[in-house]
């Protein structure tokens, strides 16, 4: 019986040796992987290498943004011009709106005839395409007989403009 009680306690004695040793190498393996989570890794620096691209490309985009505003309000500026050579003196602008390509005169004239030639300088123009007379009323205010227009037409940039 002694020795069956002594086999027994030494075969737990051994068993728990296991177990702590196993523990122990759990817990190791524990504090490596923790170890390797702090440090970055190499996927994560690659992406942190791509973030600083990314952001170099943003402040590009920015600068060109810049320069492309630049160049519409460089653009506008010889629009504007243009207008202001083929507009007759008879005519009034009120209101000018931009629809992307698209823009869209309002505006009062001392008769149909100024209206008409107004078109027709906007059309032999090389800044404007599909010039259309949209509405064209004749309306009376404080006694003076006027036209009331609106014309729409497709903005062209000439090249090198």
């Amino acid at each position: 019986f002694l020795i069956a009680l002594s086999g027994l306690f030494l075969f737990l004695f051994l068993y728990f040796i296991t177990i702590r040793l196993q523990i122990g190498i759990v817990n190791q393996h524990v504090v490596d992987i923790q170890e390797e989570l702090r440090k970055p890794l190499p996927v994560l620096t690659r992406l942190l290498g791509i973030e600083d691209e990314i952001k170099a490309y943003l402040d590009e985009i920015e600068i060109q943004k810049a320069i492309i505003y630049t160049a519409h309000r460089k653009r506008w500026d010889i629009i504007l011009e243009e207008i202001r050579k083929i507009i007759p003196r008879e005519v009034r602008l009120i209101r000018l709106t931009n629809e992307g390509n698209r823009i869209v005169f309002m505006g009062e004239a001392n008769s149909q005839e100024a209206v008409f030639n107004f078109v027709r300088s906007l059309r032999s123009s090389s800044y404007f395409s599909e010039v259309n007379l949209h509405t064209s009323k004749d309306k009376d205010k404080d006694g003076k007989a006027y036209v009331d227009f609106d014309i729409r037409c497709q903005l062209r940039f000439k090249e090198g403009a």
